[in-house]
């Protein structure tokens, strides 16, 4: 401690002696930072934006978790509702990320329409092959018919999510390059 406390003596004392009394500038100007007044939930929230999609995260929940309840509610009220909720939560947190993949990934290609194909099917298969295996555990009475929504909703929304991400592109690159 008093070795870094004489460091810094050394370090104020260089900034004075070397000072220009005549110059309005301080010699030694400290910043004050304020601190970050967000409650940690929100900044959990907008970390979280970085990495998937709330908005097609929460509409595919509860799109699809109703659709697998209703696929499932024949076996009973708790397999289904087992399997709607599996299924919801699956997506919201799941879907949601590989929707973010799919902005993503439809611009890794230059060319748009083969960035937006290779983005649907690459995503779509990550899609359906975790959502086959999340219902192929104990569980879900019928796994695969569980899988079937997943199988035909993803290809038209990721393709919806890649085409909008790549028209975004577009229009920025438009207005950075006018």
């Amino acid at each position: 401690m008093p070795q870094k406390l004489a460091t810094l003596w050394k370090e104020i004392w260089r900034l004075i002696k070397f000072h220009d009394l005549k110059s309005d500038k301080p010699a030694l100007q400290i910043e004050m930072t304020k601190p970050n007044p967000l409650p940690l939930w929100k900044k959990a929230f907008k970390f979280g934006r970085k990495f998937m999609n709330y908005k097609v995260g929460i509409m595919g929940a509860l799109v699809l978790g109703g659709i697998v309840f209703f696929i499932n509610v024949d076996h009973g009220i708790l397999p289904g509702l087992t399997a709607g909720l599996k299924q919801g939560c699956y997506t919201f947190f799941i879907g949601g990320a590989i929707t973010k993949l799919a902005e993503e990934s439809s611009t890794w290609i230059k060319k748009p329409i083969l960035g937006i194909i290779g983005s649907i099917l690459f995503t779509t298969l990550l899609a359906v092959a975790l959502v086959y295996l999340l219902h192929s555990m104990k569980g879900t009475p019928k796994p695969f018919e569980s899988t079937l929504p997943t199988l035909f909703l993803s290809p038209p929304g990721f393709f919806l999510v890649a085409l909008q991400r790549r028209y975004n592109i577009k229009i920025l690159s438009r207005t950075i390059g006018s």
